[in-house]
């Protein structure tokens, strides 16, 4: 997995370096875009953190209002087009 994001919306000094940089307060309130189909990604933490530190992390995450969508492509070219940095 990877983070991608608007090179037109965000500076490289701000840009998120991590999963846990987007539970930061400045990603609050739809900035941030995640496809809710996509269960590797949870797999994929559980596999590296464990499961209670993912459910932690995503629990976090949903706090952060993201939009949540379906499918990667769509989500792509939103962000390219500017609706959300992420």
């Amino acid at each position: 997995m990877v983070l991608g994001y608007n090179t037109n919306l965000l500076k490289g000094q701000v840009v998120p370096r991590s999963y846990n940089d987007l539970l930061q307060p400045r990603w609050k309130g739809r900035k941030i875009s995640v496809d809710d189909t996509y269960a590797t990604f949870l797999q994929g933490l559980i596999a590296v953190w464990g499961k209670d530190k993912a459910l932690d992390y995503l629990k976090k995450l949903a706090e952060q209002e993201p939009v949540v969508m379906r499918g990667s492509t769509v989500r792509v070219q939103l962000a390219a087009a500017g609706e959300f940095p992420w």
